[in-house]
């Protein structure tokens, strides 16, 4: 078992202090009826309201954290091994766990509506069948989990209306015998810190265009080769810059996996693809 951390991601709502700007007033009014903006901060919508913002270049870019998610949660090492475990440490200070075999939605807009309910509540939780194959997301969530048995390939599920969240079946009083099961919770005011100091990790190994380059052609092979079990790949989830000292201070090893910089998403799949390859025991 590893653990990704997509770390400081530009996924965050919008605050409060931006609640009267303009921009976020009719992007309420188009989306909400007006209603207060409990919505993510997007710079595709809220772009000037976002200007004098602190590091207003690294915010704001949900459909970041989303490629990512869909990206190391189709991977065969999390959604049929389950041998990864995902968090999303978030600009805002959450930290976003997600349970195991969790299936993020493909469309951008379930997954927003997804992760705004999220901040609303605390948790995502689905209402499921013990043994059953698969359980729905939470109401209205859009947000699934799977069995990992690999016994069907298609992973198209946004034809999926969410309404049907429980698989009935009868237990011995004639009641459905069914059971929560926990599909992304969130913490607030948790540092990438207290993640580290939690889970004790073996190893806690950052990609970075800052990072040593391996003098290797195959660079993702030899990063792979050198995460152990029970160890944390740190990705970023920003557009731009790099990790904060509150990031790099708790990396044990920084590598780069290309000269250029690249799209976190790009990189997550490669470096879980290598570390597939690795025997498992």
């Amino acid at each position: 078992m590893i653990s990704l951390v997509i770390a400081e991601s530009a996924l965050e709502m919008v605050p409060p202090e931006l609640y009267g700007h303009p921009a976020v007033r009719s992007h309420a009014r188009r989306t909400r009826g007006g209603k207060r903006p409990h919505m993510l901060l997007d710079n595709s919508w809220h772009y000037a309201a976002m200007k004098g913002m602190p590091d207003a270049a690294r915010r704001g870019r949900p459909d970041l954290v989303h490629l990512a998610l869909v990206t190391a949660t189709s991977a065969p090492l999390y959604r049929l091994r389950r041998a990864l475990e995902v968090y999303v440490h978030t600009a805002d200070g959450c930290m976003i766990s997600l349970g195991p075999g969790v299936r993020i939605p493909k469309s951008y807009h379930r997954f927003a509506g997804l992760v705004e309910a999220l901040y609303e509540t605390g948790v995502i939780e689905a209402t499921t069948t013990r043994g059953s194959h698969t359980g729905g997301g939470s109401k209205g969530a859009g947000c699934r989990t799977d069995d990992g048995g690999g016994g069907d390939d298609s992973d198209d599920d946004d034809d999926d209306d969410g309404d049907n969240n429980t698989v009935h079946h009868r237990g011995k009083d004639g009641a459905p015998a069914q059971e929560e099961t926990t599909l992304m919770r969130l913490e607030r005011n948790s540092t990438f810190a207290d993640l580290v100091r939690t889970k004790k990790f073996s190893k806690v190994v950052g990609l970075s265009s800052l990072g040593a380059l391996p003098d290797s052609p195959r660079p993702y092979e030899y990063v792979a080769q050198r995460v152990p079990d029970d160890a944390a790949i740190v990705i970023g989830g920003f557009q731009k810059g790099h990790f904060s000292d509150g990031i790099s201070g708790h990396l044990d090893e920084v590598y780069a996996v290309d000269t250029s910089p690249l799209e976190a998403h790009v990189v997550i799949a490669r470096i879980l693809y290598e570390y597939e390859k690795k025997p498992f025991m």
